[in-house]
């Protein structure tokens, strides 16, 4: 019950049918369901039919997204003119068969996992955004990815438990969070990749505060770059005069990548 609870407040799966443009479709089959990646490459920003990347991104959405809307930044900071674009769809979201629950985010994992270790792919680079940071930081521990960039990761017991005090039902919180799968706690996960990343921190997050991400990129044991997106809530876009920030953090990713 308290799974079932817990998945309910914290996913937001969607089935509804999407336009995936020029995207091409994958499907991972798994115990728990469906892994469902849509593909596509892109030359200096554009789509392309090449079939010859010089560099993969992976994208996890968040807890409402959906891999059909997947954009490329930051690849169109990147020098590398190729890159090919895998974004994710996890069970129960899109036209993945399965139901959404944070118990199959690490099957889910796997199976990219052993999709990535079949092909022959130089460069890997993670992003996340918000709840698919459970997914990134458990895949950065399972292969040799060569950076991630990962938005306001949410340690989901704590988070759970700062929302139920809004309603005066701290116990009810802790009572749900105990109910996370503990091999994905993200601080303990944080310390066990070594992969260069950049953190982006929303300033004025009201879903994932601010002092609650940051225990995870303090916790990160890679190299990392910090940047704290001013004035900002959880899925607002980065602002007009941080633009440059980030594009710099995302050169110096590209850069520790090819090292």
């Amino acid at each position: 019950m308290r799974r079932w609870l817990l998945d309910r407040l914290v996913m937001a799966p969607s089935t509804d049918a999407i336009d995936p443009e020029s995207r091409i479709r994958e499907v991972l089959p798994t115990s728990c369901g469906d892994v469902e990646l849509w593909k596509d490459l892109h030359v200096n920003g554009e789509v392309s039919d090449d079939q010859s990347p010089e560099l993969l991104m992976i994208k996890f959405p968040g807890t409402g997204g959906r891999a059909e809307r997947a954009t490329a930044q930051p690849a169109q900071f990147w020098l590398t003119p190729k890159t090919e674009l895998w974004a994710v769809n996890p069970p129960g979201y899109g036209g993945a068969k399965g139901r959404a629950s944070l118990h199959h985010i690490e099957r889910m994992v796997e199976a990219i996992r052993d999709h990535l270790e079949s092909k022959s792919i130089p460069k890997v680079i993670l992003v996340a955004n918000s709840l698919g940071n459970l997914a990134a930081l458990k895949l950065a521990t399972l292969y040799p990815v060569s950076g991630l960039v990962l938005r306001n990761p949410p340690p989901i017991p704590l988070v759970v438990q700062h929302r139920s005090r809004a309603y005066r039902a701290t116990w009810l919180g802790r009572w749900l969070g105990s109910a996370f799968p503990p091999n994905l706690d993200l601080i303990a996960t944080a310390s066990q990749c070594s992969a260069p990343a950049v953190f982006i921190h929303s300033e004025r997050d009201q879903l994932v505060p601010l002092e609650l991400q940051r225990p995870i990129s303090s916790a990160y044991c890679g190299p990392k770059k910090i940047l704290i997106a001013q004035g900002i809530d959880h899925a607002d876009p980065i602002p007009d005069h941080q633009v440059e920030a980030y594009r710099s953090c995302a050169r110096w990713l590209e850069q520790q990548a090819y090292k």
